[in-house]
């Protein structure tokens, strides 16, 4: 599957979200057994404009595809709580863990591939 690079980030982001909403947990263990890792807010804005929170049609312009309006951010509140992006309106939020968001799948770019070389 062909990734969304962002050379300036550092990031590489599966074009698709996960077809189910789960808890923060599995969310975490869904995207490791693809080999990557739930973003951060950090990372969710260098999807935005002007620094702040993408929202659905900014995504699509980006090659997102099967975009869902909740998702998991990497960042926890608290031991119970952990963030979550609503991207029907590009902002941010924290829930408890056991809420069911959808899934955005990151991992970041090797400084080999951002020098092209990752056979793309």
């Amino acid at each position: 599957m062909k990734m969304i690079k962002d050379y300036n980030a550092g990031l590489a982001w599966l074009p698709t979200m996960s077809k189910r909403a789960m808890s923060w947990d599995d969310a975490k263990r869904y995207a490791e057994r693809k080999g990557f890792r739930l973003p951060t807010r950090k990372e969710l804005k260098t999807l935005g404009v002007n620094g702040k929170y993408p929202t659905i049609a900014q995504l699509k312009t980006k090659g997102f595809i099967n975009i869902k309006q909740w998702i998991w951010a990497n960042d926890e509140q608290s031991t119970t709580y952990a963030f979550y992006v609503y991207l029907a309106y590009g902002s941010s939020g924290y829930s408890d863990k056991t809420y069911n968001y959808y899934v955005a799948c990151v991992r970041n770019i090797s400084k080999y591939a951002m020098e092209g070389n990752d056979g793309d």
